[in-house]
């Protein structure tokens, strides 16, 4: 845990106040990026002020801030249990047996349907998908939600023309102005920090092949 919270004070590189101020994240050692902005001469790093810069090192640079930086403690499963928005995704990760594998290291990029994008499924499928006996085909859905060995930030994703899945399968990628496509879920919600990847939310259940 001591390790996780210094390295998350670490950027890799030597990055000066002058370049700081035009960013608006940077990514660090631990894996999360650290959120940045500068409003009238004060830049603040994920809620802390930074209060002297450009302290020269000889193998890099140092930046004082106010108070210690924590990062997300809580892995992808344990943000959608504790949402409140993906009672179903959870109950699907469960029944499918997938808890450990998506509270592991990763890192992962989620896209998480809603309660409201699995209510769009008929019902009596949903029930049958959750049934052990369909745990195969239930793995391969769920699985198709899952982009491995990367957490892929909003700007990264619209970048891409598809997104690789754990599943196997591409998720073509389609951005209209401010709204951006994976497949036939509209993304609704971007960026959700978790120790071991990022969420995204999608506002559809993504079927393999469809």
């Amino acid at each position: 845990t001591l390790v996780q919270i210094l390295t998350f004070h670490v950027v890799p590189g030597r990055v000066t106040a002058a370049e700081v101020v035009k960013m608006s994240s940077a990514p660090t050692l631990e894996g999360q990026r650290l959120q940045i902005s500068a409003k009238d001469g004060v830049v603040k790093v994920d809620g802390a002020t930074v209060s002297k810069t450009d302290i020269n090192c000889t193998n890099g640079i140092v930046h004082q801030i106010d108070r210690v930086l924590l990062p997300v403690q809580e892995n992808i499963v344990e943000i959608a249990a504790t949402n409140g928005s993906f009672n179903t995704l959870v109950a699907a990760v469960k029944a499918a047996g997938l808890v450990e594998t998506l509270s592991g290291k990763g890192p992962f990029t989620v896209l998480a349907p809603t309660d409201e994008a699995f209510a769009k499924v008929d019902p009596d499928t949903l029930k049958m998908l959750l049934l052990p006996e369909n745990k195969e085909m239930l793995v391969k859905i769920l699985t198709y939600h899952v982009v491995p060995g990367k957490a892929l930030y909003a700007e990264q994703v619209v970048a891409m023309k598809e997104l690789p899945t754990v599943e196997g399968s591409t998720i073509p990628v389609k951005v209209d102005g401010k709204k951006v496509m994976l497949g036939d879920a509209e993304v609704i919600g971007v960026d959700v920090e978790a120790s071991n990847g990022v969420v995204h939310v999608i506002d559809t259940v993504l079927i393999p092949g469809k």
